[in-house]
C-alpha cells in the first residue's frame, strides 16, 4: 500500500503525485469518480488536467479514499476549496495521527472564512503537522521537471521545513527570510533522493 495519498486529481495534484512517485515514494493518487478512475487505468495520463504528461508506472490510482488515506504516512489535500470540506470530512478519521497532511487549495472556505489549513486541522483534529505548499510554481512545469518555485508555510517552522524537504528533495535550494513558520525556495532541477519526512 501506498505510504502517501493524494487527495485530488487535479493539474496540481496530478502533477505533485508525479514528482513524489518519481522520487521513489509509494503514492496513490485519488480521484472521485469511478469513470475518472477508469480512464486514468486506462490511459495512464490525465488529459483533462495534465494532457502529455505519462503518469508513471509505480503512481497508484485510487478511487476509495478511505483505503488509500488509512495507511498513508502523509497525505496531500488537492481539492478545490468549496468542496474540500465535504470531501474530507468522511475520510478524517481515517487518517493516523501521526501522518502529516499538506495543503495545496488555494482560497478559503467561503462559510465559515477558515483558511485551508485551518478547516484541515479542524476536520482531521487527530493530525498535529499541518502544512500548506503554494506557488508560484505551475502543474505542467512541475510535472515536466522544469525549474518551478514553491512556498512551504505551517505554524511551526520546523514543520514548514519538513513539508519543503519532502517535497523539493529533487530540486537545489536558494533559501530566501523566514519568518512566522513560513519557508520560500526557487531552485533547479537535480538528482537527490534523500527526501524522508523528518521527526
Amino acid at each position: 500500500m501506498a505510504d502517501i495519498a493524494v487527495l485530488g486529481a487535479g493539474a496540481f495534484g496530478t502533477a505533485l503525485a508525479i514528482i513524489l512517485t518519481r522520487t521513489g515514494h509509494g503514492v496513490a493518487l485519488c480521484v472521485r469518480r469511478k469513470e475518472a478512475l477508469a480512464q486514468l487505468r486506462k490511459d495512464r495520463a490525465n488529459a483533462a488536467y495534465l494532457p502529455g504528461v505519462a503518469l508513471p508506472a509505480a503512481l497508484e490510482l485510487f478511487n476509495d479514499w478511505s483505503e488509500a488515506v488509512r495507511s498513508a504516512k502523509f497525505v496531500v489535500v488537492a481539492v478545490p476549496s468549496r468542496f474540500a470540506r465535504k470531501a474530507i470530512a468522511p475520510v478524517a478519521h481515517e487518517i493516523r495521527s501521526d501522518a502529516g497532511m499538506i495543503s495545496v487549495i488555494k482560497g478559503i472556505e467561503e462559510d465559515s472564512l477558515m483558511t485551508m489549513s485551518q478547516m484541515l486541522a479542524e476536520v482531521a483534529h487527530q493530525v498535529s503537522r499541518v502544512a500548506v505548499l503554494s506557488g508560484p510554481g505551475f502543474a505542467a512545469e512541475l510535472a515536466a521537471g522544469l525549474p518551478a518555485a514553491l512556498v512551504a508555510a505551517a505554524a511551526s517552522e520546523a514543520v514548514a521545513v519538513q513539508a519543503e524537504t519532502f517535497f523539493l528533495a529533487n530540486v537545489a535550494y536558494l533559501p530566501q527570510p523566514r519568518r512566522s513558520g513560513r519557508r520560500a525556495c526557487r531552485g533547479r532541477q537535480k538528482r537527490h533522493r534523500d527526501c524522508g519526512w523528518r521527526q
